[in-house]
């Protein structure tokens, strides 16, 4: 009998957090998973149990993270966002879909900022009037 109690007392405890887990949400595939710093990121997030009025997050634990500021909804499976990167420096980052309910997800370094490219001297090979190549040359 007393088995029989502490069985049901310990399902009482683990089922609600089992029905909560599977009604996290999930991301499965971020696409166009990087950015070139000092740009704005816009991009496809495939997953499932995203809510309307979800949130979307691009962060490094313990360092930078970037709000998006656009999310569309197109359903529970699919998200369209806009992320501000201005001043993010190149590494790999997080992916995190917050909903409103508060249960939230993540995919970890499922995103990169690149450092944009530099350059250093454009040289012109032509000097036709009214045209310009600008192949780009190293310095």
């Amino acid at each position: 009998m007393l088995v029989v109690v502490l069985v049901a007392m310990l399902a009482l405890l683990v089922l609600p957090a089992v029905a909560s887990a599977a009604n996290s949400p999930t991301i499965d595939i971020v696409y166009q998973n990087y950015v070139v710093n000092n740009s704005d990121y816009l991009g496809w997030i495939f997953g499932s149990g995203f809510q309307p009025g979800c949130k979307v997050y691009i962060g490094q634990y313990g360092g930078a993270s970037y709000a998006a500021s656009k999310v569309q909804f197109n359903s529970s499976g699919f998200l369209v966002v806009t992320v501000p990167m201005k001043n993010a420096q190149p590494g790999n980052y997080n992916v995190y879909v917050a909903n409103p309910d508060g249960k939230w997800a993540w995919k970890l370094n499922s995103f990169s900022v690149h450092a944009a490219p530099t350059i250093d001297l454009v040289y012109s090979t032509c000097s036709a009037p009214g045209f310009l190549d600008t192949t780009l040359r190293p310095a």
